[in-house]
């Protein structure tokens, strides 16, 4: 799933991907932008086999900080 993040107050525009499925190599993505000359990536990688389905405790509590980064992310001057 693919969401758009707006943030037009801040110059901070980008997507966020929720990726379904046990054996996604990431199961969140995301990227922010100013639209002109800066840009972040980030994903959610774990260093084992991929098993989302015994994961998912662990990646929603993730998930939750990483929305939080995202919505009170701003740009450096």
């Amino acid at each position: 799933m693919q969401r758009e993040y707006l943030d037009p107050a801040h110059l901070v525009f980008g997507l966020v991907y929720d990726i379904k499925g046990s054996d996604a190599a990431s199961s969140f993505q995301f990227y922010l932008t100013d639209s002109i000359s800066n840009f972040v990536r980030g994903a959610l990688y774990f260093d084992l086999v991929p098993n989302n389905d015994s994961l998912s405790p662990v990646i929603d509590f993730l998930k939750v900080d990483l929305e939080h980064m995202i919505s009170t992310f701003r740009w450096k001057k």
